[in-house]
């Protein structure tokens, strides 16, 4: 299963011993598209502003009634190092954290971190799947540096989105991420403010050339035609036939040759 990320937002979140704060923002690694972190207001609740918390530590999420639960305790969550003390996050202040909690390092590749294990109760993944970072295509990256890996979930949504052939088309109005492994999957693209009628479709964040924070831009490497032509986003109709019809619709893209992908070298097309 998969969810929203706008509709997470200000999700209520509960300690084993009660209320804690909402959910704001999620963090994700630029590397491997994974979420590392929740961050939870609390300044209604607890002392401070606001928080990371990893999925790791989530016990359950109820979607209907937009609560989200974490197996700690409020005592062991006031006492976390703050976050507004260690902006931007960096690698140490992920190290005191980890230490904190007790939780095991995801940037170690341990056969039990999150890489691997998003958090308990879930299958433990093969390291096969995780990405080796020397070879990852890193479009989304904010660096070289190993404590600059992580995106805010709120601050690219709303990044005006751009094919290969530089036609802005869209903004990225939505993420859609797994609730198993907290995977970003599909970037959700509203075309309402360049299209006549408008249209809202799912692009893999797999298909991102680059990335511009000071033009607030994400660059596709498919041709405008190629991406407007693929089958309209509905909410209540996602799922795998309707991922099997988007990888189908690329498939058939990336058949025709680079000229239809946009891809000026090999018509590559990142299917997921």
């Amino acid at each position: 299963m998969a969810f929203l990320f706008n509709e997470a937002r200000n999700f209520t979140a509960y300690a084993k011993d009660g209320e804690i704060g909402r959910v704001k923002d999620m963090l994700f690694d630029d590397r491997t598209l994974n979420m590392r972190y929740v961050v939870i207001d609390k300044s209604r609740w607890l002392p401070g502003n606001k928080i990371l918390l990893s999925p790791y530590a989530i016990e359950s999420c109820d979607y209907e009634k937009e609560k989200i639960y974490f197996d700690l305790n409020q005592r062991k969550i006031q006492d976390a190092p703050s976050l507004e003390d260690h902006l931007p996050v960096s690698r140490q202040f992920e190290s005191q954290l980890y230490h904190h909690y007790s939780w095991i390092p995801y940037w170690t590749g341990a056969p039990l971190s999150y890489s691997w294990y998003p958090y308990p109760g879930h299958r433990i993944k093969s390291s096969n799947s995780h990405p080796k970072e020397k070879d990852a295509r890193r479009p989304w990256g904010n660096g070289d540096r190993d404590d600059q890996n992580l995106r805010s979930c709120r601050e690219i949504c709303g990044y005006r989105i751009s094919s290969a052939d530089d036609e802005e088309f869209g903004e990225l109005s939505d993420l859609i991420i797994t609730d198993d492994d907290f995977l970003l999957i599909d970037l959700v693209v509203c075309s309402r403010r360049w299209l006549p009628g408008g249209k809202t479709f799912c692009l893999s964040p797999l298909f991102a050339a680059a990335l511009d924070e000071i033009g607030r831009s994400v660059h596709m490497e498919l041709s405008r035609e190629a991406i407007l032509s693929s089958p309209p986003f509905q909410w209540e109709y996602y799922g795998e036939p309707y991922r099997k019809s988007l990888a189908e619709h690329y498939q058939k893209i990336k058949n025709q040759g680079p000229e239809s992908s946009g891809n000026s070298q090999d018509g590559r097309i990142p299917v997921s």
